[in-house]
């Protein structure tokens, strides 16, 4: 079955020994898939450290302060969205790495440098609430 999934179109486009050959290529995947499970652990700490708070701080800016609150649960849309600029840029960067190589090389380095930055975003969050959880 996985050898006729080859041999089709799709099966082209996204196994693509080329692109598993390619050293910067694997070097972003692999790094965007551990910065994304640094984010899912982040996230899964907080939901079982914060359980207890009635609601907690989701987004602080230093114009208006406090501005997003919501439940620990709401804590899964930065994984989501981590999740989701993972795979929209590697499926992309896979797709276009025959003709567009460099496309493929900013896409999947933009993949790590998205999630580094989601990283730290979460990681400010979870120390804004755990310095002052709203109980």
């Amino acid at each position: 079955m996985f050898f006729e999934w080859q041999k089709s179109n799709f099966g082209k486009i996204f196994a693509n020994k080329q692109t598993w050959h390619d050293g910067f290529f694997i070097y972003n995947f692999f790094t965007s898939f551990t910065l994304l499970l640094f984010v899912w652990g982040e996230v899964v700490w907080v939901m079982f450290a914060l359980n207890n708070a009635s609601f907690l701080t989701l987004h602080y800016s230093i114009y208006f302060g406090v501005d997003w609150l919501g439940d620990v649960y709401n804590f899964l849309v930065f994984s989501g969205i981590a999740t989701f600029i993972f795979l929209v840029n590697f499926l992309m960067a896979i797709a276009f790495y025959a003709k567009r190589r460099l496309l493929s090389r900013f896409l999947s380095a933009s993949a790590s440098l998205i999630l580094l930055f989601l990283l730290i975003a979460t990681s400010l969050i979870i120390y804004i609430n755990w310095n002052n959880p709203g109980l």
